[in-house]
């Protein structure tokens, strides 16, 4: 996946979900809020925000700017995606031994 497809994914609002979804379960201050009409207020805001962001960089960024022509995010997606399917894994296999010893 390079940039551009990656910034036309986040530019839709299923892409702007997941991935805002994805940041806000990872930040312990939205996940302590109690109220559940505050998290989807912020969690809208949020995803309005990306996928506004996202779409400006594709339509206003010049086509000619290294962004969009390097091999750069290549690389890291290459690296961070493998890395992130690991520790998911890892936190799901704890997650279920922990409710095994429940039982």
């Amino acid at each position: 996946m390079e940039l551009k497809d990656f910034l036309l994914w986040l530019a839709g609002s299923s892409g702007a979900s997941i991935a805002m979804s994805w940041i806000l379960e990872r930040i312990p201050a939205y996940v302590q809020i109690a109220v559940a009409e505050t998290k989807r207020w912020i969690f809208f805001g949020a995803c309005v925000l990306m996928s506004a962001s996202a779409y400006a960089v594709i339509t206003y960024v010049p086509a000619n700017v290294s962004v969009f022509t390097g091999s750069g995010f290549h690389k890291v997606d290459r690296i961070v995606t493998p890395i992130e399917v690991v520790q998911t894994e890892i936190v799901q296999t704890e997650e279920m031994g922990s409710q095994g010893s429940q039982g």
